[in-house]
């Protein structure tokens, strides 16, 4: 199962130094998720990563950086996905450097879900999906429609997202979820290294491979 984990918007301290450590310990793909940053505040924060972490690296704004440095890959927003020409011409200029390009995007409903074209999407978060206190389901969402739409809509790789804790981990591979992506529970804590250490022990006593 695919382990993600999402940065804060705000800045953290020390947060490139804390990346690193992440990925030394095996963190084996983050999103770069800071909307407030300018290109060249997030082109700063890339070269502070050692170059031989910047594979696992994923974009979700100032995308052209992912031509200068040899990323992951790109995260699309709704809001990305409708500049359609843009982005095409975005992802054909990304494909002449790269023959492998990992390309992601979010919905935030089920209707949504259903909606969403397949656009070569290597995953697609769904989101916001759980009480990170209790580990229920939030709002609309339920064990059972969850279920049905992981398996009618079996053309993409779905990705839990919103309140995810090491509570609802069984839980999402007994789903069939390709992945998790954790945020908050890992950077609202004062020390985010031992938390991610605590979801990848997690994954390994559920019998999880983390990809």
């Amino acid at each position: 199962m695919k382990l993600i984990l999402i940065t804060g918007s705000k800045s953290v301290d020390d947060e490139a130094e804390i990346i690193t450590r992440m990925f030394e310990e095996g963190l084996p793909t983050l999103h770069l998720r800071k909307h407030r940053w300018r290109t060249h505040e997030t082109d700063l924060f890339i070269k502070k990563i050692p170059k031989h972490f910047h594979n696992r690296m994923v974009l979700h704004y100032h995308h052209i950086l992912a031509a200068k440095y040899t990323l992951k890959g790109i995260h699309l927003s709704k809001e990305h996905l409708e500049r359609k020409w843009k982005y095409r011409w975005l992802q054909f200029r990304l494909k002449l450097k790269f023959h492998s390009l990992s390309k992601s995007s979010s919905v935030y409903s089920l209707k949504r879900a259903y909606e969403i074209q397949s656009d070569n999407f290597n995953y697609v978060f769904i989101g916001n999906l759980f009480n990170n206190i209790t580990g229920e389901f939030m709002n609309e969402y339920s064990r059972e429609n969850i279920s049905a739409l992981i398996k009618s809509r079996s053309d993409l790789r779905w990705v839990a997202r919103g309140g995810c804790t090491p509570s609802v981990i069984q839980k999402c591979k007994e789903l069939g979820f390709y992945g998790i992506a954790f945020q908050s529970w890992v950077w609202n804590h004062q020390n985010p290294i031992e938390r991610l250490k605590i979801i990848m022990k997690e994954f390994q006593n559920a019998g999880i491979e983390i990809k």
